[in-house]
């Protein structure tokens, strides 16, 4: 927890010095109603989801049945290799998010903020932050990765989750070059867009290679707005 809000408060504090674009809302209403909002749903999940990732990977890291947990593999390896597929999960459960008019509904409160900045990154409905906890653990009990791959996956989904909603604009030779790898702000700005076709692209979390193979792989808009300005299904 600390992490994210040393995160939120120096993209804050980025965004606020270099914007990318004057937001018409003023940042004490959507600070407000986003934090509130993201409170709501990091209680109910301790209440319904009672394990932290960290600590059911401490526990099961004995277990013969984890996928990732074989002598033949080197600990970097399972290091590297859980890292990558926990990442994966990220992708698939955005993607159920978006594929039924049903997660949609639940989804869409993320998607309706008509503007982006770090607050956006809170702006999650209850029940997506508890679907999304409880598939991610159901991942970490069947690959059974390594404690440190887990600790390294959360910081990272932590660090790039703030940055991509950020209202800041990298120089274009290092979002290019970052495009390679990683999600950055520019392909998730697609992903917001108010086109519905452009929603349903770039749903990788942290790395954008989930989508090239996967056909959801969008380098430029269809159009240049960005925000949502709907909450209809995107399908």
């Amino acid at each position: 927890m600390g992490v994210q809000v040393a995160s939120l408060l120096a993209f804050a504090i980025l965004e606020s010095w270099i914007p990318l674009s004057a937001l018409t809302e003023s940042t004490e209403r959507r600070w407000g109603a986003h934090g509130l909002l993201f409170g709501c749903a990091v209680i109910l999940q301790n209440v319904l989801v009672r394990v932290s990732p960290l600590t059911l990977a401490a526990s099961i890291h004995d277990s013969p049945w984890g996928l990732l947990n074989r002598p033949a593999l080197p600990e970097l390896a399972r290091i590297l290799l859980a890292i990558v597929l926990l990442d994966g999960v990220h992708y698939l459960t955005d993607r159920l998010f978006h594929a039924y008019e049903t997660t949609w509904r639940v989804h869409a409160v993320h998607h309706s903020d008509r503007e982006c900045d770090v607050s956006t990154s809170l702006r999650l409905h209850p029940l997506e932050v508890i679907v999304s906890q409880t598939l991610y653990v159901a991942a970490i009990v069947l690959l059974t990765p390594p404690l440190l791959a887990v600790f390294l996956s959360g910081l990272q989904t932590i660090l790039l989750n703030v940055l991509v909603h950020a209202n800041i604009e990298l120089p274009p030779s290092l979002e290019r070059t970052l495009r390679l790898l990683f999600i950055t702000p520019g392909l998730h700005r697609i992903h917001h867009s108010t086109n519905f076709a452009d929603q349903n692209h770039n749903f990788g979390q942290a790395f954008s290679f989930w989508d090239r193979p996967c056909g959801t792989y969008r380098a430029h808009p269809t159009s240049q707005a960005s925000g949502v300005e709907g909450v209809e299904h995107n399908n």
